[in-house]
């Protein structure tokens, strides 16, 4: 099998980006420890997300949006004394798909 077709298998793995809707990109922006690291609207997010998962698509890589509810990603990260930033919801979102790939 090539690489391309295990690329796009069910069991592949896949790089996930962080997805969020008008609202919860506005509560995102009231809690992020990184906030002056964020795009100033949510157009700008949203047209630079858009750009990075089809920059990712158009390279070869099973790219995936994943979205996340800021409430949730609060709590998960005070679960785990993290703050609120960029490493942070890269994590969770990583740790969240692979929770929802293997069915738990």
């Amino acid at each position: 099998m090539s690489k391309r077709r295990r690329q796009h298998s069910s069991n592949a793995l896949a790089v996930g980006i962080a997805w969020f809707d008008r609202e919860q990109w506005h509560q995102l922006c009231e809690v992020a420890a990184d906030r002056s690291e964020l795009d100033d609207t949510f157009e700008e997010w949203e047209a630079n997300a858009s750009g990075a998962l089809a920059n990712f698509k158009s390279n070869g890589v099973n790219a995936e949006p994943f979205e996340v509810l800021v409430a949730e990603l609060v709590q998960w990260c005070a679960e785990r004394k993290l703050p609120i930033d960029g490493a942070s919801r890269a994590e969770y979102v990583s740790f969240m798909l692979k929770r929802k790939r293997s069915g738990a």
